[in-house]
Order: structure tokens, then sequence, then C-alpha cells
């Protein structure tokens, strides 16, 4: 077999280190065998016969030395195969790198990239090389840092053919044999390796490429339970033939000639090796042997998934690995788009087989006849019905389980039905962020902002066949950057077809755009009972979270109702349920009821291509039903589903704008700022209502309601930031423009006088706004009753700034008064009313009953809990307030117990940013101090303040206290340290 490899091995080298005796590091008697079996192997006529002087051997080196520079010049001449291979102890550094260890390596952290070899080093030697294929055999412990550096982020080398070989993952170990009664230990990898080639591959042809040695090796390991190898590889590097097959056999007599029926599409450009052929070839084999070879079978596999994450890519890498393998008898590529389809290609299979008389056979006879051949031939054989639309159209067609015969199905389906009969069914997913920049990296070798290329394989999704269209139509524009195609992409405006090829200008492996991938999907789902409920909950859906969002919104009364008015029948939740099933039995959304919060799931490129078929009235209608449903939800749910509803509220609006705007501001633009704020996001909330003023003065004019009203809102935000005085002057130019549009008696106008004062109190003007309260109450009271919770929530900021203008006792006098006709209008349980009772015991502590503070807070307490729940941020403060006012009754350590509880649930429950944590901390430092620990108060002091500069800035009130505070227990410590 002259032409049985690849390479040249007269301008070839390869370079093999081993390290088995260690300083600092346990001795591994395995490396100086497995670097021995190496060299034999290269050396040897399985590989070809590499000369002696064309391998070169570091055993056992101590010192780094000149080493990464001989590498460098070792490879320097090298035009055709460039290996290195290293054994021995693997290290990895404070940055993540690895450091292959030599004899002198320190175990030291610090010490390891300078007392080891790095594959730093390894990968700058080979960029330097002009070698044509690159290979890499690591054999340690971590090894796969190699490929992927810190989080995957390390580029690989750029080479027509690179293949990386790890024995372990980045944070694994490797072993190797220590049984004592092993006379020439190995480790296990290098062992696995070396056997592989040498015993060959049955069911492989007469030269064996890497793909399939890789494959064989980690089928070796996997099945004595030995660490799972990684590998990677760029471009066509899997398909190196780089030894020679032992174990090739010749075709069964029962097939006269090789049978092949229909053909895989070609390999993609570019294609990404992908785990999933790994975890194909490891399904269709028993024992390490291939079940081409005639192992106990598998029943098939199933390959499922979006259309479009490469499913018949995956399948074909694997068919045209087999393909030319003349010891396989029969392989049929059949189109199961159709049972005619597959049908054809069995009647087909079956006149190659019989060689006469089955032309003039039936198509179903003659696959009829084909099945049965397939259940009783000696011959091997492998049958793949790519994209099975519906499993009706295969049911009395799938090949049988045979111990010669393989089955590979692709399809968008996920029905129960390709899961028995003890069917794999194999879940492909989109690329790995990874993956997508390597693809994006090798399909566009111009362009090296690795950001640019990560940032545009996130827009797109990870979706390989939106990688592979984008990457065309940017290589067909030559004056497109890929700044400029996010543009065009991220404008919402164009439709998706605007920014793929054309049809005629695809590549030559898709049959369809990217936005017509999905249409005969939508469109069977939509023929499924219930009949007419798939398309549009996926309409619906297309205009939410990509990400995932709970099933709630899509069972809410407004969305029923809509299905309802559509449908012409009355729809209820079982029936929105099992439309939704429809879409994921096709892939078109994916359903996870493990996680309520996001529990249904859409490609954002599958709604991207759903909203391009909304004309404009069916755009507006679907996003004001959709921001209905998002406002309805606002008011059920808990806060742990606040942030999917916001990111809903964001996409919904930002995928139809300017819908929300039609012919008002929808409610749930102002509900998504609102929940901002009070998650402690108070910058954030102003940012958000600054830019809301902005659109509702663009879509509605300066003067709209809505448009006010986001100006409204962005200055409370303002107030809670910490700007009150800023507030002030912004709520005076809402109130003048609301006096002259809508009048001095209207609500909002009433609103803004309210809350002014309120910022004008925070600011430090509490007496002003006393007297603008007193003003703006008889207002209340005439327009909208004494009873409206409008004009008591006046009263109550009234008597708030009572006490904030020095008169905490008649604040209590004022507050009680509110709480007396709060329990009468709202009832006890209201939490309007259990704020009341909150600010009497606050403001009784402040004139001087910190003691009775306490005991009606604690009286307080278990009402909370049982109308508001432990963690709502109303009784987290009650709690924060017992111990802040059990520390000023005298008692700091107890308060300081107390804090410490309540600042772990804030924690869990707010978070480490929100002001209410930042609050705790601050009264549990200075409990601290008081409790006698100065230096701990110290301490904690500085530490919240630099959290409070980080995110409040250095003028928020909040912050200015902190430094204050700070300060003074810094003073504290030094007088403590001079007596």
């Amino acid at each position: 077999m002259p032409d049985a490899v690849d390479g040249d091995y007269s301008r070839s080298r390869a370079v093999l280190i081993g390290n088995w005796n260690y300083r600092h590091l346990t001795t591994v008697p395995a490396a100086q065998h497995s670097l021995e079996r190496m060299r034999s192997l290269l050396t040897g006529p399985v590989c070809g016969g590499w000369p002696q002087d064309r391998v070169m051997v570091v055993a056992d080196q101590d010192r780094l030395a000149d080493l990464p520079h001989d590498l460098v010049l070792w490879f320097q001449d090298v035009v055709d195969v460039a290996l290195f291979y290293y054994v021995g102890h693997g290290q990895y550094d404070h940055d993540d790198r690895l450091c292959l260890a030599l004899g002198d390596s320190s175990d030291h952290p610090a010490l390891r990239t300078t007392t080891s070899l790095t594959f730093d080093a390894v990968r700058h030697a080979f960029r330097t090389s002009k070698a044509t294929t690159k290979i890499a055999v690591i054999d340690c412990c971590f090894a796969e840092l190699a490929a992927d550096g810190q989080l995957g982020q390390t580029e690989l080398p750029r080479s027509p053919g690179f293949y990386l070989m790890m024995a372990s993952g980045a944070f694994s170990t490797a072993w190797f044999e220590h049984d004592p009664d092993i006379t020439r230990p190995q480790t296990y990898f290098t062992k696995a390796l070396v056997d592989v080639i040498e015993r060959g591959i049955p069911g492989q042809p007469e030269s064996l490429t890497l793909g399939p040695i890789f494959d064989a090796v980690a089928d070796e390991l996997a099945r004595h339970a030995r660490p799972e190898p990684r590998s990677r590889a760029s471009d066509r590097a899997s398909a190196y033939r780089f030894a020679r097959n032992h174990a090739a056999t010749l075709l069964p007599s029962r097939v006269a000639t090789p049978v092949r029926v229909g053909l895989p599409p070609p390999i993609a450009d570019h294609y990404q090796e992908r785990r999933a052929v790994h975890h194909i070839r490891r399904t269709l084999t028993d024992g390490g042997t291939a079940i081409l070879m005639g192992a106990e079978s598998s029943a098939g596999v199933v390959v499922a998934g979006l259309g479009g994450v490469g499913k018949s890519q995956v399948a074909a890498r694997y068919a045209w690995s087999v393909w030319p393998d003349h010891g396989l008898g029969v392989v049929v590529w059949a189109s199961a788009m159709s049972r005619d389809a597959v049908i054809t290609a069995y009647a087909e299979a079956a006149r190659q087989i019989q060689r006469f008389g089955s032309r003039e056979q039936p198509p179903d006879e003659a696959a009829e006849w084909f099945r049965n051949w397939l259940g009783r031939t000696e011959s091997r054989w492998l049958v793949v019905l790519d994209d099975v639309q519906d499993p009706a159209d295969i049911r009395e067609l799938w090949p049988p389980s045979r111990a010669r015969g393989q089955v590979m199905v692709t399809t968008r389906r996920r029905d129960s039905a390709l899961r028995a009969h003890g069917r794999t069914v194999i879940e492909l997913g989109v690329f790995t962020q990874t993956e997508a920049i390597d693809y994006l990296a090798d399909a566009l070798p111009a362009v090296d902002d690795q950001r640019e290329l990560g940032e545009l394989a996130s827009e797109l999704g990870h979706l390989p066949l939106a990688l592979a269209q984008a990457t065309a139509f940017i290589t067909d524009n030559p004056l497109l950057t890929i700044r400029g195609y996010r543009d065009r992409l991220a404008d919402q405006q164009r439709r998706l077809s605007e920014v793929v090829p054309i049809r005629a200008q695809l590549p030559d492996q898709h049959r369809d755009t990217v936005a017509a991938t999905w249409s005969l999907s939508i469109e069977h789902a939509n023929t499924l009972p219930p009949y007419g409920l798939a398309e549009p909950l996926l309409r619906i859906a297309s205009l939410l979270d990509p990400n995932g969002f709970p099933l709630t919104l899509l069972t809410s009364d407004v969305v029923r109702g809509f299905l309802t008015r559509i449908t012409g029948a009355e729809v209820d939740t079982n029936q929105v349920s099992d439309g939704l099933a429809n879409l994921h039995k096709l892939s078109l959304i994916t359903l996870d009821p493990g996680q309520p919060a996001r529990a249904i799931a859409v490609h954002a490129l599958v709604q991207r291509a759903v909203r391009d078929t909304l004309t404009g009235d069916q755009r507006d209608e679907l996003a004001r039903l959709t921001a209905d449903a998002l406002a309805q939800a606002w008011s059920q749910a808990g806060p742990e589903l606040h942030p999917v509803l916001r990111t809903c509220t964001a996409t919904a609006h930002r995928s139809t704008k300017p819908s929300l705007w039609k012919p008002n501001g929808h409610s749930a633009l102002f509900m998504a700022g609102n929940s901002l704020g009070e998650a402690g996001q108070v910058a954030a909330a102003l940012v958000y209502f600054e830019d809301l003023r902005d659109q509702a003065t663009h879509y509605l004019g300066a003067d709209h309601r809505d448009t006010l009203h986001a100006r409204y809102r962005a200055a409370i935000w303002r107030t809670l930031a910490g700007d009150a005085a800023g507030a002030v002057v912004a709520l005076q130019g809402v109130l003048a423009d609301q006096l002259r549009v809508l009048g001095p008696s209207y609500p909002d106008t009433l609103t803004t006088r309210q809350f002014l004062a309120r910022s004008q109190a925070i600011a430090g003007d509490a007496a002003s706004a006393v007297v603008a309260l007193r003003e703006l109450l008889p207002d209340c009271i005439r327009v909208l009753g004494s009873e409206h919770p409008h004009t008591l929530t006046t009263r109550h900021y009234l008597a708030r700034c009572l006490g904030e203008a020095g008169d905490p006792v008649g604040a209590v006098v004022a507050f009680e008064r509110v709480l007396d006709d709060r329990l009468r209008v709202l009832g006890p349980d209201h939490p309007s009313t259990l704020k009341t009772r909150h600010n009497i015991a606050r403001w009784q502590a402040v004139a001087g009953d910190a003691a009775g503070a306490v005991v009606a807070l604690q009286e307080l307490l278990p009402d909370r809990v049982r109308v508001l729940g432990p963690d709502h941020p109303d009784t987290l403060m009650t709690r924060h307030h017992i111990a802040r006012w059990q520390s000023e009754a005298g008692d700091p350590i107890k308060a300081k117990n107390m804090f410490d509880s309540v600042l772990a649930d804030r924690l869990r429950v707010l978070g480490p940013d929100h002001p209410d944590t930042m609050n705790t901390r601050h009264h549990l430092a200075h409990c601290q101090g008081e409790a006698g620990d100065i230096v701990g108060a110290v301490a904690a002091f500085e530490s919240l303040l630099a959290d409070r500069l980080r995110v409040l800035g250095p003028n928020h009130p909040d912050t200015i206290a902190t430094t204050s505070y700070a300060d003074r227990w810094r003073a504290r410590a030094n007088h403590a340290d001079r007596q």
C-alpha cells in the first residue's frame, strides 16, 4: 500500500517529548514506555516509516533552557507534516495556560510558566512553520487547555490541516498504569492510541485517517472507564491519512460489488468538527468495534433538532467517512421528505443488489424486498434517512435492527415514536460560541477581530445555516464590513431575506434560505390538532425573549381570548399546551417545564423569520396583544419573574417598534422601567425612562400625556438615584407643562405635585414639602375624594415630611390618623396599611421610644410575612428596622446578629448591589463598631464605600453618609490605638 499514508516524511519532522523523573512532582514511569512506543509507531511500517533522523526525541529533560527556541528551529524547515507529542505531568498557571512539566518544573502556580514548556511555545513553533499538516498529541492532565486556554479564548494555530488530540479535559486528570505487576506500564491514552493504530479499525478503509483514529481511541477508553479524551481539528485535518489499516477487509460475497444509492450532500466549506459525530459513532459501536463489522447493534440513531443546526451535515460527515469502504456492502442515503422518496431509494437499492428483475417490480414490493434482505444478509450496510418530515412517512420502512447494519435518521421532529425500539435520539443544538467563532474565522480569514466575530456569532444565534449564509453574503459583497452587516442585521425594518444570499447564490449544500428553512415545519405544525393554534402561538412567541419566557404568558386570558377570536372556538389552557407541544415536536420551540421562568424558548432567527411574514397591521395587533399579556403578568408575578418580563418587554418593543406607541404608550413599557428601579437598579431605571421620554416625544409629541408621564417617571428615579435637587427642577418643568396641557385637576398633575413635594424633602427642604403637601391635600379631596388611595398617600407623605422637618411626634400622630382611615377603607392586610404601621413605629423610635418601636415592628412582622411572604422587600425592611431600633435601644450585639440574618436574605433575594442590601451592610458595620469591634467596623465601612462608589457614584447621599461613617470609625480606631 504505497499510498496508504499522505505524508512525505523526508520533508516532515516529529518532536516527541517525555518526562518521567521529577524533582518536585511525582514520578511517572509510564511516560518513559509511552514515549518509546510512540517513537516505534512512527518509525515502523504501519505509519509509513518515518526516517529516524526526522523523529526528534527529548527524553527526561530537566530544565527549559532553549527548548522553545529549539522547537521553532526543528519545525522551521518542515513543509509537509509537523508532529508534536508530549507525555508527562500537565499543570496550569494563574491564567489557565497549559504547562508541560520538565524535570525541574515547580509545583507552585506562580513558577510553573517559567520552569515548564508552555503550550503557547508549541503553538508559536507551529505558527512559524510552513508545514501543511500540523498534529499535536498531548498526553497529560488538563490537556484540553491546549485548545481552550482561558475558557476557550486561546486561538488554535491557523493551518490548512491542524489536528489536536488531548488525553483529558481542561480541568480533568489523565491516568496511567500503576499496577506493580505490569513491567512496562504506559499512560492510558498513548497505549490506546498506539494499540488502535497497530491493530487497525474494522470497517475502515485501507488507510486510517485521524478522525476515525481518535473516535476509536475514545471508544476504547470509554469501554474501560478511562478519562474521556478531547480533540480539535481545523478544516479537513480529520481526513488526513495517518496510518495503514491492518483490519481492512474485503467485501462479503453476498454483494458482488458495492451498492451505493443516493449521495450525501458535500461537506460544507469550513466544516466544524462536532461532538455529535463522536456520539453517533459511539452509539453505533459495541465493545469498541464498529457495528459495521458485525458487533451487537444499536437499533439506530436519530439526530433531531431545529432546521439549520447542521443535522444533515453531521450525518453526511459520518456517511462520507465510511463511503469509500469497499468492505461496506450497501450504503443508502435517502431523502426522507416523503414516503415515496424513501420507497424509491429502497427500490433502487433492491435493483442494484438483485441485478435483475427488480426493475419490473412495483416500487412498494421492491422496497419490501430490500427491507427483508437487510434483515437476513451477511453483508454490512448503512441506511441514512435524511430529513424525515413525519414519522408516519417511514412507518414499516425502518430498516431492521441487525448486527451487521446501521441506521441513521435526521429530522426536526421530536415525536416519541422516534425513540421506540431502543433507538437513540441525539438532540443537536447550535454551535457553541467557540465553534461559531472558529467557523467565522475560517470563512472570513481577512477578519482578525475576534470580538467582532463573536458578536456576529451571538447575533446570528450560533445557527450553522445562518452563519454559512451570512458569510456567503459578506463574501459576495466586498465593500461590506462585519460591522456593516451587523448593522443591517440589527435593523428590524429589514427582512431576514435582505441579509442572506438569494436562492441562486446559496452555497452548494443549501436547499433553502434561512427564512424558508422553517416555513414547511410551521405549516405542518398548524395542521396538527388543535388545528390552527401553532402558527398564532409561534407569532406571539416571536415577540418574546428568545432565551425563554414563562408559559403563563401564552395561557393568559388575553392570549386565549385572541386565539378564541381568530379560531372561532373557545380555546382553553390545555389546547394552548397542545399547540405548543406541536411546535416543540417540530423543533420550532423548546419546552423546558423544569425552568418555569423560561419554560418556552425560540431561536432568535426563527422569531425573525416569523415576524417577517407579518403585515403591518398584524404586527401592530400582535405587539399590543403581547404587551397586554405582559402587563397582566406584571400584576400577578413575583419578583423572581420580573427579570424575564423585562427582557420580554424589551424584545417585543424592539422588534415591533413603533407598535407599542400606537395610539399611546403601552403600560408594559412603563412597568418594565419601574421594575428595573424596584430591583435596585435605580440608575438604570433613570436611563430607561430618559430614553422612553425621548421615544414618546418622537412618536407622540412633547405635550402628549404619556410623554409627560415618562418625564415624571424619570424624575422619580432621578430622586432615588441620589439627585433629588435635579429631580425637583425636572418635576417643576413637568408640572408646568401638565398644568398647561392637562389642567390643575387632572390626576397626573396632582401626582406630580405630590412627588415634587417628596423630592423637596429628600433634597433637604422638608419644611417646604410640608407646605406644598398641605396645599395639595384639599385639591386631592376635592377632585378625588377623601378616601381615594391617592389622597391617603398624600396624607402619608405629609406625615413623613413632618417627621423629616423635625416633628417626629407630629409625624406619629399624623400617621395614626392615616392608619385609622386606611384600616377602614383598605382593610388591615392591604400593603399600604401595613406600610403605615411600619412608619408609625419608625417615627416612634425617632421620637425617642426605640424600645416601643421594636415591639410595634415585631407585631407587624408576622402580618407582613403572612400577607406578603418572608422574602418580600417590605418584610425584609421590617426585619431591618427591628435590628436598627434594637441597636438604638441599647443592644448592639443582638442587633448585629439580626443584621447578619437580614443581610443574608437580602443578598439572596435582592442581590449585593441593591440599595436595601447596602443599607443593611451600613447598619451592620455600625453595630459591629458599637459592639466593640472597631477594626472590623472600619473594614466593613471601607468595603461598603467601595461598592457604593461603584454602584451609586461619589455624590449620592448614601455614598456621602458611608464616607462620613468610615472617617468617624477610622478616627475612633486611631484614638483607641493611641490609648
